[in-house]
């Protein structure tokens, strides 16, 4: 295939795809002329929730992927508290085995205790052999000091990291993830990373105190990644109200907070943006706001919000958020990430220029749970491929 007519970073291109890889100039099939849309690398979230086995009727490995695609996402992280756990071997290749046929690569995050209790090491050579890419606990801290270096220690010997939900249940309030629990728990994983020259990624970082940890341990080399989500940095606790498709974990902070996360994506503290796609049904949803579920939807909106919220704003320039994009690749040494020769035809084609309401009815997800719903985002997904197929 050939598609004709693009722009990368601004410039007019074509993109040459023969036999699921991107060429100098050789291409088979058609010629597909995409009228000035932009071309970015296939999207690539490092952390979602597909539910699947376990809790399907808020979202399966078909549906979340289908959802995915329509975000313009080529690969997904997902994690592993489904049911049963993903902490074995056989639980990991259940998912593979179900998203063989979807078009979207899946990179699975085995448990890194046992059934995600905190207590003993998962067997985390065998989960690497079966395809888990890294190791986390998510909603379930690793509060034992120890626990977690074996788990930070063991993964990184086996060239593998660790992904730390930061929470300190001790210093929650009412069950909310306070600042302090937050921050407290970044400050662990730090400096266990640096002590140990171990690699460790910080999941969802939504305080400004959390980035100006992350900030000061980078600049003493700590082998220390973060990711953030497009809510962090398009809402605020006050945008929620009783609204429970605003509450998440952790939840939405105050204005400065905001601004700091996006101050930290502009330096580099922050490395990713991940959506923690979390489908809830509207049933879970319906509850009052504190009975409610955490979580919220996100794969669909991803780009747009960030879009809208950075670029459009003047934040960011479209190279950084291009690099921001690209960074999971990096991160997990998977292929891609740039449009060039010899990579994989994983693409997305988005209309920079279009607005739009998301509206529920569009949405491809089981679930519905989203606070962009209602919104006026910029940067529309208009189609995706991986290797060199159209899944979207």
């Amino acid at each position: 295939m050939l598609f004709k007519n693009c722009l990368i970073n601004g410039v007019k291109a074509d993109i040459a795809v023969k036999n699921g890889v991107i060429t100098d100039g050789e291409y088979d099939g058609g010629v597909k002329d995409c009228g000035g849309l932009a071309a970015f690398y296939g999207l690539f979230d490092m952390h979602c929730h597909l539910r699947d086995p376990g809790f399907t009727e808020k979202e399966t490995v078909e549906s979340g992927l289908l959802s995915a695609a329509k975000g313009g996402f080529t690969a997904v992280m997902p994690m592993p508290n489904t049911d049963p756990v993903c902490d074995n071997p056989e639980t990991v290749k259940y998912i593979l085995d179900k998203a063989e046929k979807c078009g979207v690569k899946v990179y699975p995050i085995a448990a890194a205790t046992a059934g995600q209790k905190g207590e003993t090491v998962t067997d985390l050579a065998a989960l690497t052999a079966s395809g888990a890419v890294a190791f986390s606990d998510d909603g379930r801290p690793v509060v034992n000091d120890a626990v977690a270096l074996k788990v930070m220690s063991e993964a990184c010997r086996l060239g593998s990291f660790y992904i730390s939900h930061c929470e300190t249940p001790s210093l929650n309030k009412d069950g909310v993830v306070t600042p302090a629990s937050e921050e407290a728990m970044i400050e662990r994983e730090c400096l266990l990373a640096f002590s140990t020259a171990s690699r460790v990624h910080i999941a969802h970082v939504s305080t400004a105190g959390g980035a100006e940890i992350i900030r000061r341990y980078k600049s003493l080399g700590a082998r220390v990644t973060a990711e953030t989500c497009p809510h962090y940095f398009c809402f605020t606790a006050a945008d929620a109200g009783e609204n429970t498709n605003f509450k998440m974990n952790p939840p939405l902070r105050g204005e400065s907070d905001r601004l700091a996360i996006i101050g930290a994506l502009q330096d580099g503290t922050i490395d990713v943006i991940s959506t923690d796609h979390a489908p809830h049904t509207d049933a879970e949803k319906a509850k009052p706001y504190k009975d409610a579920p955490n979580g919220i939807i996100g794969f669909e909106t991803a780009f747009a919000a960030a879009y809208t919220a950075l670029v459009s704003s003047g934040a960011v320039t479209l190279s950084k958020l291009t690099e921001i994009l690209a960074a999971p690749y990096k991160i997990t040494g998977k292929k891609g990430g740039k449009i060039a020769a010899g990579m994989p035809a994983d693409l997305v084609f988005i209309d920079l220029d279009e607005k739009f309401v998301y509206g529920r009815e569009e949405i491809r997800s089981k679930s519905h749970n989203s606070p962009f719903i209602g919104k006026t985002l910029t940067g529309r997904v208009k189609f995706t491929v991986s290797d060199g197929k159209t899944v979207y």
